[in-house]
């Protein structure tokens, strides 16, 4: 039969019961002190004298003085009080409160704009390479910023805050016309009448299709730029890889082979692109 418990006295439970797992620095800790009892055992005493509790106990499971005295005040909290257990350091973490009040609304917003530019988009922006390039390129001059969206004429969103009462809006079966939105501007505000608004007569889906070089020409977007007198590939007839190297002045023999030539055109290609922009 077990000893009864004295009065006043908690039960500490076992570590590494079934179901329980034993965590790697608990582990450690005891690899600590097995290793510690083995020396003793192996020598003709203690290594260090047993009234010296503290100093026994540290060089045992080799943890910090801090440790030690932060574990032996909760060990006194738990005997006081039986359905307390030794608490996990950091394990809850105190929430930061947030620098700016903003409204219901704004945080959706936020919240859209930031879900389309990774999730719908599939941008990842690389902050710090930008404004180095950016930096690189400003010397003084105004940066001009520019960009393209879509809107159909009947958009509505799809969630939404609503009031106490019942009135509401029905959304709209047809999308309605797609128009597509283009805008400049600087850190001084967006360029006067730099705005433009049409109307998308394509059905592919896509408003970058609408976005070509008849509608517009900005940026280095391959659906903003046309290459006027696209270099020869190895599909093009000799004779007009010919015509290329002469209207690019560059030299060549006439008796070389479409291989030959293509070798040549392939070296000179990038230093003679042009682009309607």
């Amino acid at each position: 039969m077990s000893s009864p418990e004295q009065p006043g006295s908690t039960k500490m439970r076992c570590i590494g019961i079934k179901g329980k797992t034993v965590h790697s620095q608990v582990r450690k800790i005891i690899a600590n002190i097995i290793a510690f009892m083995k020396m003793e055992a192996a020598g003709d005493g203690p290594l260090i004298p047993l009234k010296n509790v503290r100093q026994h106990e540290l060089a045992a499971t080799k943890i910090s003085k801090k440790t030690y005295q932060r574990i032996t005040r909760e060990a006194k909290l738990i005997e006081q009080v039986s359905a307390t257990r030794f608490s996990t350091p950091h394990k809850k973490r105190p929430k930061s409160s947030p620098k700016c009040d903003l409204g219901v609304s704004c945080l959706k917003s936020v919240r859209d704009m930031i879900h389309d530019f990774y999730i719908i988009e599939k941008r990842r922006p690389a902050l710090r390479e930008y404004l180095k390039e950016l930096k690189k390129y400003k010397e003084g001059r105004p940066i001009i910023y520019t960009d393209e969206t879509y809107l159909h004429s009947t958009y509505t969103a799809l969630k939404g805050w609503t009031d106490s009462s019942s009135k509401s809006f029905t959304k709209p079966i047809s999308k309605g016309h797609l128009l597509i939105i283009l805008d400049a501007g600087s850190k001084s505000g967006f360029i006067h009448n730099g705005l433009l608004i049409f109307k998308s007569g394509l059905k592919s889906g896509d408003y970058h299709d609408e976005m070509n070089s008849t509608n517009f020409n900005e940026d280095n977007a391959s659906y903003h730029n046309v290459e006027l007198n696209t270099a020869p590939t190895t599909f093009t007839k000799k004779a007009d890889m010919i015509l290329w190297l002469q209207e690019k002045e560059i030299q060549y023999d006439p008796s070389m082979t479409k291989h030959e030539l293509y070798a040549i055109i392939k070296q000179n290609k990038k230093h003679n692109k042009n682009l309607r922009n």
